[in-house]
């Protein structure tokens, strides 16, 4: 709490926070959405489904399906759901790869890795996003927790962020 509170005055006395009125919200609110985002992120790459992944990775092909992919294809034998290439804007392309992990004889955890292409140059990244979807369509008590803990630990962020900010406010 001292160090965050000591970064928080170093901020104001060098202008980061001073001079606007609105600054310090600015920053709780950032704060608040970074910490939002973090921890959904943290609970839906943590989150095991309490089934076998050959019964899931359906689920994964049916969405690919309907957001207009084609070549989706399952290996069962690897736990993978694969698409093709599609265009996304003028000079990209993307693709997904979901991998399944048995985490126990009926437990599966899984990741969707995206690859963009532009050109030669290709980047994969771990979508979260549509790992949440998939949870929402799959296990909506358990999507519907995710967000409220996100929401939850958010709100704190904030709450202390501008507890923080009067103290500093007030040390000047």
């Amino acid at each position: 709490m001292e160090r965050a509170a000591a970064m928080i005055a170093l901020l104001w006395m060098a202008g980061g926070l001073g001079g606007c009125v609105s600054a310090p919200e600015r920053y709780a609110r950032d704060v608040r959405d970074q910490t939002y985002r973090a921890r959904l992120e943290h609970e839906v790459r943590a989150h095991v489904y309490p089934t076998a992944c050959a019964s899931l990775l359906p689920w994964a092909e049916q969405h690919f399906w309907e957001q207009g992919f084609e070549r989706v294809s399952i290996q069962l034998d690897s736990l993978e759901v694969t698409t093709g290439w599609r265009p996304r804007g003028d000079s990209l392309q993307e693709r997904y790869v979901v991998y399944g992990r048995a985490a126990g004889p009926q437990a599966c955890a899984w990741q969707f890795l995206r690859t963009e292409r532009a050109g030669p140059a290709e980047q994969e990244l771990r979508d979260v996003d549509m790992e949440m979807v998939l949870l929402e369509r799959i296990a909506p008590a358990k999507a519907r927790e995710v967000r409220l803990k996100a929401q939850r630990d958010a709100d704190r962020a904030y709450d202390e962020t501008r507890q923080l900010i009067r103290e500093a406010q007030q040390a000047e």
